[in-house]
């Protein structure tokens, strides 16, 4: 399981979901990973996204994302 380091970031979308990426150390690979997760705010729900390379690639991935909730109708 990764170790979770200090470094995080949120961000609130324009509708009903926050995004975070957490900065994280996974043992099996040796080396340090991005994981983005997307909580439902009405029920507090949390959900891994995707885990990536750079904070760039995670930050890219939750503009993905936002984009596709927003166009489903459900980030307005």
């Amino acid at each position: 399981m990764p170790k979770k380091l200090a470094e995080a970031e949120c961000y609130i979308g324009p509708g009903e979901y926050t995004y975070r990426i957490e900065e994280v150390y996974d043992k099996r690979l040796g080396q340090v990973i991005y994981e983005l997760y997307s909580t439902l705010r009405a029920s507090g729900v949390s959900s891994l996204l995707g885990e990536y390379n750079t904070r760039e690639d995670a930050r890219n991935g939750m503009l993905r994302y936002r984009e596709r909730d927003v166009a489903k109708g459900r980030d307005q």
